[in-house]
């Protein structure tokens, strides 16, 4: 009792209850870059199978509350949101060691038009130059996550990083154009339809 006591004394729990703590703490990292595509890793202490759908809602949930130039352009109209899921389980040594991973690659659609300058005269660029969104600032939106998600990382990825990822969340192209995406409509509703990434402009894609 006194070394419990003295530990309370100078702030520090003793070990089994701070490796209590640190399992309740859900880790929380991005790789502070910018994109317009992401993929987004929600950690899970149970097969993912029986939570997939309600880490999905929590997530479309969060997303939805995101307002920013790369999502919107300034007039109320919003850019599309691309969703497709993917799940693993990891097998551990022993059970406190397995873990299962819902994964969630997405695509931020846009057309832009060329820039000009205010008189409409000259060309300010030779392309669009679409926004780019950071990951903190997706991550900071996923709040209030399920007590199951232990872990939730944010990467903002390359075009073509992320075309590899989607084929291979796809099944390596056996679902191409079939699998179920989550997109977001001009309305703000979330609906689900058949995936398509052959609309994206990725170069060399689809990879087959």
């Amino acid at each position: 009792m006194s070394e419990i006591k003295e530990k309370k004394e100078n702030n520090i729990l003793p070990t089994d209850i701070e490796n209590i703590i640190e399992k309740m703490v859900c880790l929380r990292k991005s790789n502070n870059k910018s994109s317009r595509d992401f993929i987004i890793i929600c950690k899970i202490n149970q097969e993912p199978e029986t939570i997939k759908s309600l880490v999905e809602k929590w997530l479309i949930s969060k997303l939805s509350n995101i307002k920013h130039p790369a999502v919107y352009d300034g007039w109320g109209c919003q850019y599309g949101w691309n969703i497709i899921v993917d799940e693993s389980y990891c097998e551990g040594v022993d059970e406190d060691d397995s873990f299962g991973e819902i994964k969630f690659a997405i695509h931020l659609s846009w057309q832009g038009n060329i820039p000009m300058d205010d008189d409409w005269l000259i060309y300010l660029a030779e392309e669009p130059e679409p926004p780019q969104l950071e990951a903190n600032i997706i991550l900071k939106h996923l709040v209030e996550e399920p007590e199951y998600v232990i872990g939730i990382g944010v990467s903002a990825v390359s075009s073509k990083f992320m075309a590899k990822m989607w084929w291979n969340y796809i099944g390596e192209g056996e679902e191409y154009m079939t699998k179920s995406m989550w997109m977001r409509m001009p309305d703000g509703e979330w609906v689900g339809v058949r995936e398509t990434s052959c609309n994206f402009r990725w170069k060399n894609y689809p990879l087959n």
